[in-house]
């Protein structure tokens, strides 16, 4: 009877933990399966934390319009009238400019291995104000234009205007995740995946702050044969901070495999304010695998007079040299060095451990605004 007893306990304990190990296998399988809440979750997770992929080189290009509404420009000039001193002039000059070209067509080229080795290159496609190019080699970032050139210790603090190592390591991954990982979007914003509906084809997903003052809708198309989803757009759906940016949207097309098969990107992005106009469109023109050995080449240390394999000859009239040992700025006209000047060198506070930061559509502007406040200042040398 004992026996019995035993057996009968043995094997349900036995049932037991093979339905456990059902349940288990299905809640998994649910937890795939391609579509749902959980997999939205999951796909978030990873894209909240996403790196570029490396080696890699790319090209592209932005087509950028206004940035701010007339009103916008008007009350920023408002706010500088008569103070000829204020800290945003520089700002408000650039976006001036900026504005009466009805926007900007910018190249983009960039070769990236870690955060220790990369480069941006950007050209100027309807100005005359020349390249822009930013990297880092170890243990110097550089900028570099067609008349200037700046040496920067990477692990020291960089002074204000100068900071190349943020700017060029936020917009590689800022760009390369908007073509790769849409759902980087609002990494660091706090939204998270509240629902999912799979209709055919057609795959919709929502996320939001737990406050809801800020929502987000994703559509996109779904392929179950080949086990993925392409997204197609995403839109503000609230924006309480910011009422006006609600309707603005993401319309992304021309979805492919890339880098060997290994990544998927969208060829084409067009960011649309809500009012349905575009603001801007980015357009990949190629992206492929690099090497060290590639990337190596590119993030040289420039020095002037020398040959740089993107460049060319280096030519810059005036060269900034940051670094503490040097702190100096030497200024050439004909070839020959005319004056050299001390300058107040790089704060001796160290640098963030890394510069990569969670990017939305707030730092994705400043970076825009940014570029175009040094791409004013280097034209003036």
């Amino acid at each position: 009877m004992g026996m019995g007893m035993g057996s009968l306990s043995g094997r349900t304990h036995a049932c037991s933990l093979a339905l456990s190990l059902c349940m288990t296998l299905v809640l998994s399988a649910k937890a795939q399966e391609l579509g749902s809440l959980d997999w939205f979750r999951e796909e978030w997770g990873r894209a909240q934390t996403w790196q570029p992929p490396a080696p890699v080189a790319a090209e592209y290009s932005v087509s950028t319009y206004e940035i701010y509404s007339e009103q916008e420009l008007a009350a920023l000039e408002q706010r500088i009238a008569g103070k000829p001193d204020h800290p945003d002039r520089p700002k408000v000059v650039a976006v001036q400019q900026f504005m009466q070209r009805g926007g900007d067509v910018l190249r983009y080229r960039l070769w990236y291995y870690s955060e220790e080795e990369w480069r941006v290159s950007r050209d100027d496609l309807n100005t005359n104000l020349g390249f822009f190019d930013m990297g880092r080699s170890r243990s110097v970032v550089w900028g570099m234009s067609d008349t200037e050139l700046s040496l920067l210790d990477s692990e020291i603090r960089a002074p204000v205007g100068y900071e190349y190592k943020a700017t060029g390591l936020g917009l590689i991954r800022l760009h390369l995740a908007l073509f790769m990982s849409p759902f980087s979007i609002d990494a660091g914003r706090g939204l998270r995946p509240t629902r999912t509906e799979v209709n055919g084809e057609n795959w919709r997903g929502w996320a939001s702050t737990p406050t809801g003052d800020l929502a987000v809708i994703y559509d996109g198309r779904l392929e179950t044969k080949s086990g993925i989803i392409d997204v197609t757009e995403y839109r503000i759906g609230r924006f309480d901070a910011s009422p006006d940016a609600v309707g603005s949207k993401v319309v992304f097309s021309e979805w492919a495999d890339v880098l060997d098969g290994t990544v998927r990107a969208a060829r084409l992005r067009r960011h649309l304010r809500a009012d349905g106009t575009v603001k801007a469109t980015y357009a990949l023109d190629d992206v492929r695998p690099s090497s060290q050995s590639e990337v190596g080449s590119v993030t040289g240390i420039p020095r002037r007079g020398s040959n740089d394999p993107v460049r060319g000859t280096i030519v810059a009239e005036v060269v900034n040299d940051f670094r503490p040992a040097v702190a100096a700025t030497a200024v050439y006209r004909d070839g020959s060095q005319v004056r050299q000047s001390p300058l107040p060198g790089q704060r001796l506070v160290p640098a963030s451990p890394s510069a990569w930061r969670a990017f939305g559509w707030v730092v994705a502007g400043a970076i825009v605004v940014g570029l175009i406040i040094l791409r004013v200042r280097h034209a003036r040398v």
